[in-house]
């Protein structure tokens, strides 16, 4: 038969206050069972009084910590422990750190013929039982009621398994031990994390929006965009033909290379700027060019940072070459993934409050491979179709905000 007297509500501490609701069982509990992850002097201040009363009277209490992630204080421990030793019916346990987190939280009470459990988010600690955003399930029911027994049984088994161990002043010590010097360590790399949190820029978002809005109402803008589709689809037809048995010649090399790269007073099918002034240089190594040209085709689809080793590993033996050619022929064949590396992306992307990148030519694979991850977020953002769109707009940025002096 249903029982008819269980009554369930939802505790919170910015409605409740579960801490207070926890002392007020406390006071009028017979038994007292508490099961936490973690143990703080905060926590423990609001309620020893109670646990201290109801020991003088000769009540029982059961309280299971754990130790995980160093949180539980020792402080707190040897406060409980004071207390094993003028009162028997007090039963600690510490429960032994494991790979599998211990992490309960129960605070069970019974009075008479009635139990109640306090089951949820709360920790023994102030954060837990005051400041922090919880939620508990408060159940009030008779003392037979199954669920009752099932947090009992649960009890139980806590207290015979093997990394539960009563408290005595060794256990402590030794735990106290290795909380010191993992606390040492892990301020000091907070500290670190926070000095070198603080240096980090993050995106103008505000500042995005009003760009993004600028760039796609302008009608020149997008009408350079529908030409730079076309010429990245010449571009990836000249790259197909540029193959070691068709081009025998530095000069031969030249003929194709000038359509993507351009010369002066006239702009290649490429719309990186400058890329032209080294032409020469490069067309010294043109042999080794078209081996990486070869190279990176076949390796179209791997990770960034995959593909940008390979093409570093031959235009570091490529007088004039770097890393804006070769993102220029990743991005033609994929523009989708991988992003153009210039000093004009880069120079938007301060400008809009990130961290700045390194100079183009200090790029590493590492370095480019997160550099392609933020263009991929920001292409979202903006609702892009690919990378190669972005660049067009982070060029944008750049002419009408970063060089003001020169038109767009």
């Amino acid at each position: 038969m249903e029982n008819t007297n269980k009554s369930i509500r939802l505790l919170r501490n910015d409605v409740d206050g579960i801490g207070k609701s926890i002392a007020s069982l406390l006071k009028n509990a017979d038994e007292i069972y508490i099961c936490v992850a973690f143990l703080k002097s905060s926590g423990l201040d609001i309620l020893l009084p109670m646990l201290v009363d109801s020991l003088r009277e000769q009540r029982a209490v059961s309280m299971f910590v754990g130790t995980d992630f160093f949180l539980t204080e020792p402080r707190a421990l040897w406060s409980l422990f004071k207390l094993t030793k003028d009162h028997r019916k007090f039963k600690f346990f510490l429960l032994a750190q494991r790979p599998d987190t211990f992490h309960p939280k129960i605070y069970l009470t019974f009075r008479a013929d009635t139990a109640t459990a306090i089951v949820g988010s709360p920790n023994l600690t102030k954060g837990g039982l005051v400041d922090n955003i919880e939620a508990a399930t408060h159940i009030q029911t008779d003392r037979n009621d199954s669920y009752i027994s099932e947090i009992l049984h649960y009890l139980k088994s806590i207290e015979k398994d093997s990394r539960t161990q009563a408290v005595d002043p060794l256990l402590i010590s030794q735990y106290e031990r290795r909380f010191d010097i993992y606390r040492k360590r892990i301020t000091k790399a907070e500290k670190e994390a926070k000095s070198e949190i603080a240096g980090l820029f993050e995106l103008n978002t505000s500042l995005l929006k009003k760009y993004l809005s600028e760039y796609l109402e302008d009608k020149e803008q997008q009408t350079n965009w529908r030409k730079r589709i076309s010429d990245y689809r010449e571009a990836a037809n000249v790259l197909n033909g540029m193959k070691p048995r068709r081009i025998n010649s530095r000069a031969e090399f030249i003929v194709d290379y000038e359509k993507l790269v351009g010369k002066k007073g006239q702009r290649g099918l490429w719309h990186s700027g400058s890329i032209f002034r080294m032409k020469n240089r490069v067309a010294s190594h043109y042999s080794r060019f078209l081996q990486m040209l070869l190279d990176l085709k076949r390796n179209i689809g791997r990770t960034p940072r995959k593909a940008f080793e390979i093409a570093k590993s031959h235009y570091d033996n490529i007088d004039g070459l770097g890393g804006n050619v070769v993102t220029e022929i990743l991005n033609t064949y994929s523009p989708g993934y991988y992003p153009i590396l210039n000093k004009n992306p880069l120079s938007s992307l301060k400008k809009l409050g990130l961290t700045s990148f390194p100079n183009q030519q200090s790029f590493h694979p590492e370095t480019y491979e997160q550099y392609a991850n933020l263009m991929s977020e920001i292409a979202k953002m903006c609702g892009f179709e690919n990378l190669s769109r972005l660049d067009h707009f982070m060029n944008y940025v750049y002419w009408k905000y970063v060089n003001r002096n020169t038109s767009i």
